[in-house]
C-alpha cells in the first residue's frame, strides 16, 4: 500500500510539475516569438493571459465534475486535450491565431491536473501523508517556475521556439501510469452541472482580461456580467460558483492574497525575459538558466518554512516571505536597469518568498474551510489564483506599453505586493 500511495503522489506530482511548467515555459521564448511573428507585447501576451484564463475556469470546473465523474477519467480527457493542443501547436506555429486556440486547447486540459491531483490527496491518501502530499505538489509548482523557463529557454537557443509545443507530446504516455495507480471510482449522485454559470464565468475572465490589456471601458462591462452572474448564482440551487463559501471573512482574504501573489510574480516572470533580453542582451538559455535558480531557491525556502507550518507558525511565514518579496521588488524598481547581476539576486529573492506564501494559503484554506465541500473551496481558491496569474501579465503588458520604462513597471509590481501585506495584516490576529 504504502508503495501505491508513493506511486500515486508521484504521478499527481508530475501532473502538477507539467502543468505549472507549461505555464511559464514560453516566458523565455516572447521575445523571439515576438520577433518572429511581427506581435506587439500586448498581443504576445496573449499567449500567457490566454492560457492562464482558461486554467482559472477549468480547474473549478473539473473540481465540479469530480463529484459526478471518476477523477481518472477527468485526468485523461485532461491529458487527451494537453496533447491536442500541444499537437495543434507544434503543427500551426507560424500562425499567432492557431498558436493561441493550441494554447486555449492545452489549458483546457491541463487545467484539470492541479486541482484533481488535490482533490485525490484528499479522498484517497492517508491523513499522515496528506501534509507532506500537499507540500510536494507545492514544490513541484516551485521547481516546474525553473524548469519550464530553463528548458524553454535551451530549446529556443538550440532550435526554434516551436519545438517547446513538441516536448508536450510526452503527456500521452501518462494515462498508462494513471490508469494502474489511480483508484476506480464509483459514480456518485449529482444534480444537474450549471453550463450557463460557467460560461458567464469565463466571460467574466475575458472581459476582465480584455479591459485590463486593450480597453478599460470594457471594465463597465465586465462588472455588468459580474453583477449578472451573481444574482443567477443566487437562484441557483447547485451554482457553478458556491457563493456560500465567500460568508467566510478569512477565505475572502486568503483567495485576495493568492491572487495578488500570482498577480505580482507572473508579472515579473513576465516581464523579467524582455528586459534581460533588450536591455541587456541575455539569451533565452542564459534566462532559463536564473528561473531555475530563482525556483531551486524556492524550493529550499519552502523546505526551511515547512516546520514552522507544520507548528502552525503561519504568520511569522506569511511576514518573512512577503517582506523577502518587497525586498526583491523594490530592487527591481530601482537597480534593474543597472547591472543585470543585481536583477538576478532580486529576481531570485522574489522566488525565495514566493513558494512558502503558496504553501502556507494552501494549508490555511484546506485548515478554515474543511466543513465545506473540497472541490468547492480548492477549485474557487485556485480558479483566483490562476485568474491573478492572467491579471498580472495583462497589466504589466499594459504598463509597458504606457510608459515603456522598467522601473514604473517593477513599482505596479511593487504595489501588488504592499496590498498583499496590508491583507496580510488584516488576519493576523486569526492565524
Amino acid at each position: 500500500m504504502v508503495n501505491k500511495n508513493f506511486l500515486l503522489i508521484s504521478i499527481l506530482c508530475l501532473l502538477t510539475l507539467l502543468a505549472a511548467m507549461n505555464s511559464v515555459i514560453f516566458n523565455v521564448a516572447i521575445p523571439n516569438i515576438s520577433n518572429d511573428l511581427a506581435l506587439t507585447s500586448s498581443q504576445v501576451s496573449w499567449i500567457s493571459i490566454g492560457y492562464t484564463s482558461i486554467t482559472a475556469v477549468g480547474s473549478l470546473a473539473y473540481g465540479k465534475l469530480s463529484i459526478k465523474y471518476p477523477i481518472r477519467r477527468l485526468l485523461n480527457i485532461g491529458i487527451l486535450l494537453f496533447f491536442i493542443g500541444s499537437l495543434i501547436g507544434f503543427l500551426g506555429s507560424h500562425f499567432y491565431l492557431l498558436i493561441i486556440l493550441a494554447r486555449l486547447i492545452q489549458a483546457s486540459g491541463s487545467s484539470s491536473f492541479v486541482i484533481l491531483s488535490m482533490l485525490t490527496i484528499n479522498k484517497y491518501i492517508p491523513i499522515k501523508l496528506k501534509g507532506v502530499s500537499l507540500s510536494l505538489l507545492s514544490i513541484s509548482i516551485a521547481l516546474a517556475l525553473g524548469v519550464g523557463p530553463l528548458l524553454g529557454g535551451i530549446i529556443t537557443n538550440r532550435t526554434s521556439w516551436n519545438y517547446i509545443f513538441l516536448i508536450m507530446l510526452i503527456s500521452i504516455f501518462l494515462p498508462l501510469f494513471i490508469n494502474i495507480v489511480m483508484p476506480n471510482e464509483v459514480n456518485s449522485s449529482f444534480s444537474s452541472f450549471d453550463y450557463a454559470g460557467l460560461v458567464l464565468t469565463f466571460i467574466l475572465i475575458i472581459t476582465i482580461m480584455l479591459s485590463i490589456n486593450n480597453n478599460y471601458l470594457l471594465i463597465i462591462i465586465s462588472l455588468m456580467i459580474g453583477t449578472v452572474l451573481i444574482n443567477y448564482s443566487k437562484r441557483k440551487s447547485n451554482p457553478f460558483i458556491d457563493l456560500s463559501i465567500f460568508k467566510n471573512r478569512l477565505f475572502r482574504i486568503f483567495i485576495l492574497m493568492g491572487f495578488l501573489l500570482n498577480a505580482c510574480h507572473l508579472a515579473v516572470l513576465f516581464i523579467i525575459p524582455i528586459l534581460l533580453s533588450i536591455k541587456f542582451h541575455i539569451s533565452p538559455q542564459e534566462i532559463g538558466f536564473l528561473f531555475f535558480g530563482g525556483s531551486i531557491s524556492g524550493i529550499f525556502s519552502s523546505l526551511y518554512s515547512k516546520k514552522y507550518i507544520v507548528q502552525k507558525k503561519f504568520f511569522f511565514v506569511l511576514i518573512l516571505s512577503l517582506c523577502t518579496i518587497l525586498v526583491g521588488t523594490a530592487s527591481l524598481a530601482i537597480l534593474s536597469e543597472y547591472r543585470v547581476y543585481l536583477t538576478g539576486i532580486s529576481f531570485i529573492l522574489i522566488c525565495i518568498g514566493y513558494s512558502p506564501i503558496q504553501i502556507g494559503l494552501n494549508s490555511l484554506v484546506s485548515q478554515e474551510l474543511a466543513e465545506h465541500n473540497s472541490s468547492n473551496v480548492l477549485g474557487t481558491y485556485n480558479m483566483f489564483n490562476f485568474i491573478g496569474m492572467a491579471c498580472g501579465p495583462a497589466l504589466i503588458s499594459k504598463v509597458s506599453i504606457a510608459f515603456n520604462n522598467y522601473s514604473v513597471i517593477f513599482l505596479v509590481c511593487l504595489a501588488l505586493a504592499c496590498f498583499n501585506l496590508l491583507c496580510l495584516f488584516f488576519i493576523k490576529k486569526k492565524i
